[in-house]
């Protein structure tokens, strides 16, 4: 029984680590280290106590509690973290037969004709080879990072991962000793696989579906947006009117008026000074004239620059101080309401978050279009399929790759010249975490301006995605490794 325990541990602590060294990821700190170390000890133990006598049951506990402790120690996407289980347990599964084969033919002279075989110290000796064995492996120019392919093939290689599955149990099966067991193994396995083609088959329709699902909200939301920049358009063609009619009135009035005060300096006594009457006619029109067209620009500015009323004074005071930092980078700046804000404040989030996340926003949305040309932002609140939502789009700078990678791990600026420092985002992201919400960043970039249209979501769903939908998807699968970030194609 010591024997299978210790032989037990060897194979999946160093599983353990061969997880790790694959995603080439680490412990989060040095407490999960002896966490991981007890975990294995203890199952280990419990494997050897139960199963002893049965090893395809005591392999299959053994796999399946590996699976929950690597779950719930990294919190790495499931089916990442199902393909690297199994590559790895096969990986020290496969060294630790090989070590004590070594260790074996090692011992072999000092125990010939002896059959008493001493597997305690053959395991205790094969175990000390598996470690030099897994990290020799791990220090090939090749491995030192790891194998970030594990990462992709869940969702795009199934063949790969039935492959895995087989090539495990049949491992299993050369080590069963009974009908049993091996009748146990192939029953496992036939039905094991089965259940996987049906869970990939489920993540495929389901990822799917939310495509379609976000391309046609996007499409809804473009149709919003359309209709609100007809409805702006109309509305710059009513004053264009008002103006023009302005202008046709004051290019004959004018005029007139200039004639009349250089003829009264000439002659007192002009025909038009005497329909005027008066100097003090002429200057009391010139007046009038001043006072309309100052009153006519007023109230022109003013039904531009209007922004909707939230219903919360916080919220207006942002939105209104923001206006007034974009107008002075000449960013064009509107603000358009759904509905009633407080179905979202304070019933998905507090009015204090709430205000804290749009002013990062929109700091960052303007740092974002500084010095771009014909810049704009626009900002959406309220309700999309009946999800509360913040919707920013800005036409500036694109995302770094490294801004978008590190987002919620570490700060990341690239205007530190003009004072960022990244905690914004940072802040961002821990709101985001309190509340589960959903982080939806989608892009249109175009490379010969280096100029994007970026939109940033922030969906109060409850699922706590982080998602990029991008034209440049390629690009940033290639780079970006983490396993909470889905990237789509904007196709």
């Amino acid at each position: 029984m010591l024997e299978d325990a210790i032989r037990n541990f060897y194979i999946l602590t160093f599983a353990i680590y061969s997880f790790y060294k694959l995603l080439n990821i680490s412990p989060t700190n040095k407490s999960i280290h002896l966490k991981l170390l007890l975990s294995s000890l203890l199952t280990s133990s419990i494997s050897a106590v139960c199963f002893g006598e049965i090893l395809s049951l005591n392999w299959i506990f053994i796999l399946i509690i590996f699976f929950l402790i690597i779950h719930f120690f990294t919190k790495i996407h499931i089916t990442t973290t199902y393909i690297t289980v199994l590559f790895s347990f096969a990986l020290s599964f496969i060294t630790f037969n090989l070590c004590a084969i070594i260790t074996g033919y090692i011992l072999f002279p000092f125990y010939n004709k002896n059959y008493e075989v001493p597997w305690l110290l053959i395991r205790i000796l094969a175990g000390s080879i598996h470690f030099f064995l897994i990290y020799s492996c791990f220090r090939i120019p090749r491995l030192q990072k790891g194998m970030k392919f594990l990462y992709h093939i869940p969702t795009n290689n199934i063949g790969a991962t039935i492959c895995i599955i087989l090539f495990m149990f049949l491992i299993m099966f050369c080590q069963a000793k009974t009908n049993i067991e091996s009748f146990t193994l192939k029953f496992t396995t036939v039905t094991l696989i089965p259940c996987f083609l049906l869970i990939y088959w489920w993540n495929y329709h389901l990822t799917q579906t939310y495509k379609k699902y976000t391309k046609r909200n996007e499409i809804a939301s473009l149709n919003l947006l359309i209709e609100e920049q007809n409805q702006q358009i109309n509305l710059l063609k009513s004053e264009h009117e008002k103006l023009e009619r302005i202008i046709h009135k004051d290019n004959k009035l004018l005029p007139a008026i200039s004639m009349a005060i250089i003829d009264s300096t000439k002659n007192k006594n002009d025909l038009f000074l005497t329909e005027l009457a008066t100097d003090s006619d002429l200057i009391g029109k010139l007046k009038q004239l001043y006072n309309e067209r100052v009153e006519t620009l007023s109230n022109y500015q003013k039904e531009i620059m209007s922004l909707p009323s939230t219903s919360f004074n916080t919220v207006n005071a942002v939105l209104s101080y923001m206006q007034s930092q974009a107008l002075k980078e000449n960013i064009q700046y509107q603000v358009i309401l759904f509905d009633d804000l407080t179905t979202t404040i304070p019933r998905e989030i507090s009015e204090n978050d709430f205000v804290h996340m749009l002013s990062d926003l929109l700091t960052n949305a303007i740092n974002a279009c500084r010095n771009i040309p014909s810049a704009a932002i626009q900002i959406y609140l309220g309700k999309f399929d009946n999800i509360s939502t913040i919707k920013i789009y800005n036409t500036g700078h694109p995302f770094h790759i490294d801004t978008l990678n590190n987002l919620g791990q570490s700060r990341h600026t690239t205007h530190a010249d003009t004072g960022g420092s990244g905690i914004g985002f940072m802040d961002i992201w821990q709101i985001k975490e309190r509340y589960a919400a959903t982080l939806l960043i989608d892009e249109i970039t175009d490379t010969s301006s280096s100029q994007s249209t970026v939109c940033i979501n922030i969906l109060f769903n409850h699922k706590n995605h982080y998602i990029i939908q991008s034209d440049r998807h390629k690009e940033l699968s290639s780079y970006i490794n983490r396993p909470d970030i889905m990237i789509f194609s904007k196709d």
